[in-house]
């Protein structure tokens, strides 16, 4: 063999190692990325199923309340009612504030 050719297949096998690594070390970056990816993916999951549970939470608090409102008045226009006709028995009239 020449010592040309000897020297081509040096640099060529040089070049293939380098492309071997290169190659490697691009595989691991993509696959670190993949798992970063794929755990903020399943952190955000987390986060909307946080929300939709704290929304209906809300949402369910403001029905409570709304329920509690309506009871609130019911309640109230019961007592004028009982006013209105204790103060028709008693003639006199009550100024409501």
């Amino acid at each position: 063999m020449s010592s040309t050719f000897t020297n081509e297949v040096h640099i060529l096998r040089a070049e293939l190692d380098k492309v071997k690594r290169e190659k490697q070390a691009a595989s691991g970056l993509i696959s670190s990325l993949q798992r970063d990816l794929h755990s903020k993916v399943n952190y955000y999951k987390i986060i909307r199923n946080n929300l939709k549970y704290i929304l209906l939470l809300k949402e369910s608090n403001l029905a409570k309340l709304g329920r509690e409102i309506d009871g609130i008045k019911i309640d109230s226009r019961d007592k004028d009612l009982r006013l209105q006709s204790l103060q028709s028995k008693v003639g006199y009239k009550v100024k409501i504030v």
